[in-house]
């Protein structure tokens, strides 16, 4: 039994872990998106207050493109340092089952946790793959809005 304790603790701690660094990320992002709207609204400001020839509005175009070429590969790195992240964790509780099924164990105890630890990635995953869309659609939208 003790030994499932402390699986379940360990198991616990890794999911808070998880947690904490997730929702840290989340507001980092946030702050991050406020950051840049604020700029596109003082940029767009800016460029209505000055009637601009056409070489300045192609400069604020290729401006424009270079910002969400630059916001393109940030994602883009995000996403791959999530899937490696995402990865880790599932190869981490891989070995821990394992682990935890060497020892002599209350088997339902253990599948128990094992659910309720692959319903907690399941989750991630889904967060994950909605925030992917949310800012593949935010993106097409600046697209659309440049265009």
């Amino acid at each position: 039994g003790s030994a499932l304790d402390a699986a379940k603790a360990h198991s616990q701690a890794g999911i808070d872990k998880a947690k904490a660094a997730y929702e840290a990320e989340r507001a980092r992002k946030a702050a991050a998106m406020e950051r840049a709207r604020e700029a596109k609204a003082a940029q767009a400001a800016e460029a209505t207050q000055q009637p601009t020839p056409g070489s300045a509005l192609d400069a604020a175009k290729a401006q424009s493109q270079a910002g969400i070429d630059k916001a393109k590969a940030a994602f883009e790195a995000e996403k791959a340092r999530k899937a490696a992240a995402l990865e880790r964790a599932r190869e981490a509780k891989l070995a821990q089952a394992a682990e935890a099924a060497k020892q002599p164990t209350a088997g339902s105890g253990l599948d128990a946790a094992k659910a309720q630890s692959q319903a907690g990635i399941d989750k991630a995953k889904a967060a994950y793959e909605a925030e992917r869309a949310r800012k593949a659609a935010a993106l097409e939208r600046a697209r659309q809005a440049r265009a």
